[in-house]
């Protein structure tokens, strides 16, 4: 579930898993967005 705020910080975002599940691979797709 995501939540709008109306504050001007940047969303920090926990992303979890098992070594070699494809975290840096989402990450790097977070970051384009």
């Amino acid at each position: 579930r995501v939540c709008a705020v109306a504050k001007h910080e940047p969303l920090k975002v926990m992303i979890s898993g098992a070594p070699a599940s494809g975290k840096g691979t989402q990450c790097e797709f977070i970051v384009k967005k």
